[in-house]
This record gives structure tokens, C-alpha cells and sequence, in this order.
């Protein structure tokens, strides 16, 4: 405002010209601080419109001022806290990406189990069956032996029963010689 119009104004048409001003962008106020000093504002307006237009009009101006430092206050504030909750979404988006990774690796690394216990037991199956084939060898390897020994016994048993009644020509002999 010019200073001709401070002086013809009046408090009314000082807020009245308040009032039409082009409007800031809308303020949080429920914000207790602002809202407090806002208040403190208004009553200080209050109590001075008894006083000389001129007065009034500082007042008004003083408190336009303010206003707009509080604007500025709270765009700052909302700006801040934007940033600051930028900052928490950039986070969990790299937790979130860190956790699908370990996922990922977690289950290469349960199909790595499953595969190796698969193996195990495979290899548990085919000791088995070598411990059952040794076993069956061993078997086979002493029922050998015990036929081989039984085979030379009754071998040796004919051949003594043979040779004890040989006859050469004419001859009869007998083991043993009686």
C-alpha cells in the first residue's frame, strides 16, 4: 500500500483489503504454534482499533507480515518433512529390493538342500547295497571254500576207497597191506 492510502484508511477497509488479498497457499493450522501466535495477532488488531487509522494500518501490516512468515514457516516445515519421508520411502525401497534379493537367495539355496539331500540319500541307498553285496560275497566266498574243502574230503574219500582195492593183472593189492 502507498502511503496516501494508509493515511485515508480506515481499519476497516484495511482488513476488508486484507480480506481480498490474493490468497497464500493453504497453511496446517492446527498446528498449535501458529495457531497460538495467529491469535496473539488477532487480539493485538483487536485492541488497536481504537487507535488512529495510520496505527491500525501498521498493525494490519505487521500482521500480514507475520502471516507471511508463518506461510513461509510452514511451507519450509512441510517441505522438511517431505524430504524426510522421500528419504524413509528411498530406504524401504532398498530394504524392500535388499529383501526380495535375499529371498531369491534363499531359495537358491533350498533347492541346493533339497538337491544335496536328495544325493544323500542316494549315496546312503548305494552303500547300502555294497554293504549287502560284500556281505553276500562273503558268503559265497566261505560257502565256496567250505564246498571246495568238502569237494577234496569225499575226493580224497573215493580215491582212498578206489585205491585200496586196485588189481593189476592178476594181482589184487590192498591198501593197506594187511
Amino acid at each position: 500500500m502507498s502511503s496516501p492510502d494508509l493515511k485515508s484508511a480506515t481499519p476497516r477497509t484495511v482488513l476488508q483489503g486484507l480480506w481480498d488479498a490474493p490468497e497464500e497457499p493453504y497453511i496446517d493450522l492446527q498446528h498449535e504454534e501458529v495457531e497460538t501466535k495467529i491469535t496473539e495477532i488477532i487480539k493485538r488488531i483487536e485492541t488497536s482499533l481504537d487507535k488512529p487509522n495510520v496505527i491500525v494500518a501498521k498493525e494490519v501490516h505487521d500482521f500480514a507480515e507475520q502471516m507471511k512468515q508463518f506461510i513461509q514457516e510452514e511451507k519450509d516445515r512441510k517441505e522438511k518433512i517431505h524430504k524426510e519421508l522421500k528419504s524413509v520411502h528411498d530406504i524401504l525401497s532398498r530394504t524392500d529390493a535388499l529383501v526380495s534379493g535375499m529371498d531369491s537367495k534363499i531359495k537358491k539355496q533350498n533347492e541346493q538342500i533339497d538337491r544335496l539331500l536328495r544325493e544323500a540319500k542316494t549315496d546312503r541307498e548305494v552303500v547300502s547295497n555294497i554293504k549287502y553285496e560284500n556281505v553276500v560275497e562273503e558268503r559265497v566266498q566261505g560257502i565256496s571254500w567250505y564246498l571246495i574243502v568238502l569237494f577234496t574230503v569225499v575226493i580224497t574219500i573215493c580215491a582212498t576207497a578206489l585205491l585200496s582195492n586196485i588189481s593189476v593183472g592178476n594181482r589184487q593189492y590192498s591198501f593197506p597191506p594187511s
